[in-house]
């Protein structure tokens, strides 16, 4: 994987993470989000059996990361979000300003947004890419 694309879970690797964010009515959604609406317009493969994982509480959420016990962080209009591979919310990082991206390096963890960034350590490492 290069760039922002999705992570997958290291202990389940069929699983990837991404999020989708529906803002307003389109003529083929109405505002909903279904679980085969990219099929619509998307001349591209799409993934199948999709279904909601977990919601931000607060914004849309930007950037998704994995830790090494497969734990989901991501960006969100108050900080990070982390949920359990399950989609039970473990908690909230309060970050002023939002997060709109975040990177683990070992066990720091780098949340980025428009006017800084924060390091914050860790005590469990994140995922490494294959």
């Amino acid at each position: 994987m290069q760039g922002t694309g999705a992570p997958f879970n290291p202990s389940n690797p069929q699983t990837i993470y991404a999020f989708d964010v529906v803002t307003g009515p389109t003529p083929s959604n109405k505002g909903e989000a279904t679980p085969d609406h990219h099929k619509e317009t998307s001349a591209f493969p799409v993934l199948k059996n999709r279904r909601t994982f977990a919601v931000a509480d607060a914004g849309f959420p930007d950037g998704i990361k994995l830790d090494v016990q497969g734990n989901i962080y991501t960006g969100t209009g108050v900080g990070i979000e982390v949920f359990a591979p399950s989609g039970k919310r473990l908690g909230t990082i309060l970050i002023d300003g939002s997060v709109a991206n975040l990177v683990f390096a070992d066990k720091m963890l780098y949340a980025l947004n428009e006017k800084r960034i924060v390091a914050i350590k860790m005590k469990i490492p994140g995922a490494k890419v294959p």
